[in-house]
Parts: C-alpha cells; structure tokens; sequence
C-alpha cells in the first residue's frame, strides 16, 4: 500500500508559533514612543522538551550563565514589528531565546526589552509572548547619620552622608560594545567634597542596596564604613566587581559643585559582556560627602529643618536602538539637614562631627544657644565648603538657628551666661527677703509672748 503523501497543511500543522506582542507590553500610549522593533529567535540545543530529562534540563536552565560560559545561539527566525506586532513562524519543537533588537523605526531609544526562554513541545506549539520592557535609568538613596524615628532620612550639621546610586547598562551595539558610560553628579550648596584615603567606622541609618523599588526596604540604624572616596561597581550575574580608578575610569571633580565619572574602555567592554550575559547587570557607585557644619543648606529652613541638600546625578550612555546616539537620564534625590537635636536620640550624638545648629551656632567650643551642646567648631570645612573655612560666614557668632528657642538675640553665646546669672541673682535675693519675713515673724510671736508675760 502506498503511504499518503504529505501535503503543506501537515508541515504546518507540525511546525510551531510565536507571536510577539511589544503593544501588550507597555501598552499602546507607550508604544507609540518607543517604535517598532526586530524579533529575533535563537535556538538553544540540547534540550528535548518533550522527555522528562527534558523537564529537568528546562529547570536548571540558567542562560545567563550559558552565554558567560562561551556558548553561541544559532539564529533560526527574525521578524521587524508592524503597530508593535510579529509572528515567527516554521519553527520546530524545541527551546528557544526570544530577544528584541535594534531597528531603524525606534523611537525612544531609552527602552530596550528582556529576552525570554521560548519552549515549543508537541501540544504546545503555538506561544504568546509580550516581553518585559527594560528603561535605562538612576535610582538612588542616601545613608544619613540621624537615628531618631522621624528624621532616620535626614543629616544633621557636619555629619556623614552618603549618596548611594544604581545605573542601567544599554544593550550591547550590534558590533557587541557599549561606546560611551558617563556619570555626573551635582551637589547643591551645604555639601562638603573631600575625599581621602582611608575610611572609618560610624553609625548610620542603611537600606540595602536594591536595583528595584529601594524605598519599600526599611531603615534600620546600623554600624557602616564610611567611604573616604567614591567606589564604583560592576554587578552582574550575583557578583559585584568593583572598577579600579584609572584603569576603570577618570574622574573630574569641579570643587564642590559636580563630579564627573568617565568609564574606560576597558571597563566599557566589561560592561557590555555583563549587559549580554545578564539582563539585569548594573553599575552602582557610592559616594561619600558630607552636610557643611554651617549653612545655608540648599533650601531655606523652617522649624527643625534647617534646609535641604539636593543631589542630581546624569547617566549619558548609548541610546538602545539602530543609531545608538547618546542619550541622557537623570535622577534627583533629597537630604533634609535637621538641628542636632531633632537628628539624634538623647546621649546617642557621638559623630564627632563638631557641627552646629544652623546659622545660630556660637563659635568654637560654644555651648549656647543653637549648638545644642555640641561644642563643635563651624570653620574647619574643606577647601570650596560654602561657609567653611576662616573668616567664612559660620565663623561668626549670629543668632540661633530656627527652632532652637532664641528670641533674636545677637550676643551668641554671651546671653545665655548673662540669663543664668542673672536667675542666680534672683534666687538670692528671694532667699534673703524670706529669710528676713521668717525673722519678723519671730520677732512679733516673742514680742506677744512677753506682754502676755508681763499681763498675768
């Protein structure tokens, strides 16, 4: 008997699906900026998914770590989108990488997309993908000093504040390299820029560290190295790799106004190789400065608040479409500089610091209004430190900074002696009159006494 030919509709009964959808992944509104893409499917050999060893490959499948080892994907489909859509067709069972890439149509060249393990089995062989939409962009956080309840976010006069940061990388250019990685940060006025040599240790307010959403992470007061200059690090495939300054990058510090880090090409490479292995790859860099001892501080103050420190930081890098033309992204972040009083729990003020209170600090080794006892000098700021400095405005006895309690006065540190020597002036007097209606009083009793005496 002749066996039946097989005809076109059997093939493509047999042959396997995947549609993309890019529209049902940010949604139409979005789309429309960020353009049509190319869909490209690679195969991943080995696996069987229709055995059970099959199973058990697809679940220990780490593909990150199958790129970082060598291994090359061979390309079986690509499609261009039209209105965000495309559909790869012909495919055979198996275990595929579904990846967007470039294409001349992008548009918002900030956006790329996660790559995704496709697997088509016998009985499955149709598949409906909307890949995850990736942005490249900056999310920060500050490690402050202050460790009473309500200001754990905040930093008092003089204290240690270290601004904590979290780059996006681009995807790779077709020609496998990231061409340029460039971060600048700028400091409002009432920072304090001077990096040394060697760290130490103090207490601080930390959260850890997260790539995504930090500000659902809770605080908690815990002991931290205090950088004595920036770090930047690769993180990437669960390890961090911290970059070494010169071979890693330069830096360009304009006094205390911005830095500039640059990334090598070295380190470029670097970022690239993790960018293709790991989806997720990123470069954090923390920086160390420190509130001024003196204001101003940025925004003017009001009641505990003495101002605000403000910290914006720039990442231009390679836009992630077909041109690849530079793109910028930015993120500003907020200290409030609080008194001391209000930032530290009661004996807990052990920073040595030596800042103030605001405007209304009284002078080296002062203890009056607006130190809060603090006994700290406000002129030994660095070179560039608004307010720092000999002869600068924080050298001067003024009057006590907001909330502290002084009524306008213009002595520094001389009134609150005059005021207690004044109350001790009282007291005595008080004494000496009570004294003397204690002695009348006697007087007249015994005076009584002696007529009655004198009358029996």
């Amino acid at each position: 008997m002749a066996l039946p030919a097989v005809g076109p509709a059997a093939i493509a009964q047999a042959a396997g699906t995947v549609d993309v959808s890019l529209v049902d992944s940010v949604g139409q509104e979005w789309f429309e900026l960020i353009g049509d893409r190319d869909v490209v499917l690679s195969r991943i050999d080995g696996i069987d998914p229709s055995t059970a060893a099959g199973q058990e490959q697809l679940g220990a499948l780490d593909v990150p770590a199958l790129l970082r080892s060598g291994t090359t994907l061979d390309e079986v489909a690509r499609a261009a989108t039209k209105d965000g859509v495309a559909t790869l067709t012909g495919l055979e069972p198996g275990v595929y990488l579904l990846e967007v890439a470039d294409n001349p149509q992008t548009r918002d060249a900030r956006v790329s997309y996660a790559p995704a393990v496709v697997v088509l089995a016998p009985g499955a062989m149709t598949r409906t993908f909307a890949p995850k939409a990736q942005v490249l962009g900056v999310s920060a956080q500050a490690l402050t000093a202050c460790n009473t309840p309500r200001w754990l976010n905040a930093a008092a006069p003089g204290t240690y504040v270290e601004y904590d940061y979290s780059f996006t990388i681009p995807n790779p250019s077709v020609d496998g390299g990231v061409g340029v990685y460039e971060i600048t940060l700028d400091f409002s006025t009432g920072h304090t820029i001077q990096w040394e040599d060697s760290p130490v240790i103090v207490r601080a307010a930390a959260a850890k560290m997260l790539l995504r959403l930090p500000w659902l992470q809770p605080r908690g007061e815990e002991t931290v190295v205090k950088l004595a200059k920036p770090t930047i690090s690769l993180v990437a495939g669960g390890k961090t790799t911290e970059l070494a300054d010169g071979p890693g990058y330069t830096v360009a510090l304009d006094g205390t106004k911005s830095a500039t880090f640059t990334l090598t090409e070295q380190a470029r490479a670097q970022l690239a190789d993790a960018r293709r292995a790991d989806p997720l790859a990123h470069i954090e860099i923390r920086v160390p400065t420190k509130a001024n001892t003196s204001g101003p501080w940025g925004t003017p103050g009001r009641g505990e608040v003495l101002g605000t420190l403000e910290t914006t930081a720039h990442l231009r890098t390679d836009g992630m479409d077909a041109v690849r033309t530079p793109v910028d992204v930015e993120k500003t972040s907020h200290v409030n500089v609080v008194t001391r009083k209000a930032c530290f729990l009661p004996g807990s003020d052990d920073s040595g610091s030596g800042g103030t209170d605001g405007p209304g600090n009284n002078g080296p080794g002062s203890s009056g209004p607006g130190s809060n006892g603090a006994g700290g000098s406000s002129s030994h700021g660095g070179a560039g430190q608004p307010g720092g400095g000999d002869g600068g405005p924080g050298a001067q006895p003024q009057a006590a900074g907001p909330g502290e309690g002084a009524q306008g006065s213009e002595q520094g540190g001389t009134q609150g002696g005059s005021r207690s020597g004044l109350a001790s002036t009282g007291a005595g007097v008080l004494g000496i009159t009570m004294l003397a209606l204690v002695l009348i009083a006697a007087g007249l009793v015994l005076r009584r006494r002696g007529r009655g005496g004198a009358g029996a």
